[in-house]
């Protein structure tokens, strides 16, 4: 069996990491390691928890951080101490059904994809929904130039890292950003940039907790700042990908410019500060050299016509991809 590298960054998580690694360690294929990472827990029980762990169960491997450095630090941690052949994410409030490695590996070999993708069950702290997310037909293959225009949609293919594995070359020179949120959405255009496909097994196994103190429910003034500095490398990164045609950049760059423009009117009701005023500058500057006329005065009816030409896109896009799904060989 072919070893599973697994990247755990773990922050002050005492009240999930049992259960998390409990999952883990009752998965029905048994060739991983976990590079669990203690990213400088403050609360007094998680480094405990990531010791007793190690003495549990030695394919988990524990590094300790002595600061917090936050969660890019820790992934590319994990990422110089994996050399598996392939290679996941878990963060350590979620956990996995006991066949998700197992049905991700077999999907994986026997279709020679680049990357074997789940779909998720979201899981809320007063107990679990069963609200599924991502699902296509076991077996379903994706090739490049569509499954890069999905994870720039975040219909189906989100950025998330967690519900995929990688076959480990595809994080050769991969950086995450440190020091900034949305470190997901700053790399994943990067990496599908390199996959020519990708299959789906049809199962949701991976159980995301969906948490009220999460960065992503929180609109800080550094957080919108990051956001702003992922989008606009996401829409560089669009516009340098060699195998999409100039029609589909442009209209796929109707998704990133968006959210900026939504950004720009978000962020200028924020108080005046410096980090404020350089976010708006460089804001104004993207969206002008993007050709996109910044009228205050018509938020509204501007919003609408970019939510106008998403849909239609996305309508088109959609047909041709059933017809392309139905026409695709599915696995056994």
């Amino acid at each position: 069996m072919e070893t599973i590298d697994i990247i755990i960054p773990a922050y002050n998580c005492s009240d999930f990491l049992d259960n998390c690694l409990d999952s883990l360690v009752k998965q029905t294929y048994t060739a991983w390691k976990a590079i669990l990472i203690n990213d400088g827990s403050t609360d007094g029980k998680t480094e405990e928890l990531c010791n007793a762990w190690k003495k549990k169960d030695s394919r988990i491997e524990v590094i300790h951080f002595s600061t917090n450095k936050g969660v890019s630090a820790a992934r590319n941690e994990g990422l110089r101490h994996a050399h598996s052949p392939f290679l996941t994410f878990l963060d350590s409030d979620d956990s996995l059904a006991p066949n998700h490695l197992e049905s991700l590996m077999k999907s994986l070999t026997q279709s020679g994809a680049s990357i074997a993708m789940c779909g998720m069950t979201r899981c809320h702290h007063n107990g679990r929904h069963q609200c599924k997310r991502s699902l296509l037909p076991k077996g379903t293959i994706l090739m490049q130039s569509d499954l890069y225009a999905l994870t720039v949609m975040d219909k189906i293919l989100s950025s998330h890292l967690w519900n995929k594995l990688y076959r480990r070359e595809l994080f050769s020179g991969i950086v995450f950003p440190e020091g900034r949120t949305y470190e997901d959405f700053a790399i994943m255009l990067e990496v599908m940039s390199r996959v020519k496909q990708l299959v789906h097994t049809g199962e949701a196994s991976y159980f995301y907790r969906q948490t009220s103190s999460g960065i992503t429910h929180t609109s800080s003034l550094k957080n919108l700042q990051d956001f702003f500095l992922a989008a606009a490398l996401r829409i560089e990164q669009i516009k340098a990908v060699p195998f999409l045609s100039a029609e589909i950049k442009n209209r796929l760059l109707v998704w990133p410019i968006k959210r900026m423009f939504k950004l720009f009117h978000t962020i200028r009701k924020a108080p005046e500060s410096e980090e404020r005023d350089w976010v708006l500058e460089h804001l104004t500057n993207t969206l002008l050299q993007c050709n996109i006329p910044i009228a205050i005065g018509a938020f509204r009816y501007q919003n609408i016509c970019y939510s106008i030409q998403k849909r239609l896109f996305e309508r088109e896009f959609f047909r041709q991809l059933r017809q392309k799904v139905k026409e695709t060989s599915t696995l056994s």
